[in-house]
């Protein structure tokens, strides 16, 4: 179960999706999913090393409620403020539908 205290950081959970520019290429845009309260907290080094697809600068892991009207997918992001986070691996903590822990790095 999440304390409500740990999750203190409000943050935007958004989509990609690609539409075709009239010169034949595609146009990267993003949609927001939803707004949730979440908890971050920056990853050590050896946690990274346990976690293969966690690749990148500033690996973070971010928590947050399970919500069944979310379809939560790699790719996506998390916007905090100026900050960008793209999703590297998602975990149902436990497989109980109540928790997501978001393996995520910083948008370059």
């Amino acid at each position: 179960m999440i304390r409500a205290g740990n999750l203190r950081h409000s943050v935007i959970i958004q989509s990609s999706s690609q539409a075709r520019s009239d010169t034949g290429g595609f146009t990267l845009s993003w949609a927001t999913v939803d707004t949730v309260w979440a908890g971050i907290r920056p990853l050590k080094g050896s946690e990274v090393a346990d976690m293969p697809q966690v690749k990148g600068t500033n690996p973070v892991e971010i928590t947050i409620r399970y919500d069944p009207n979310i379809t939560m997918s790699v790719g996506y992001r998390i916007l905090r403020g100026s900050q960008t986070y793209d999703i590297n691996a998602i975990v149902n903590v436990d497989e109980r539908d109540h928790t997501w822990q978001l393996f995520c790095t910083d948008s370059e």
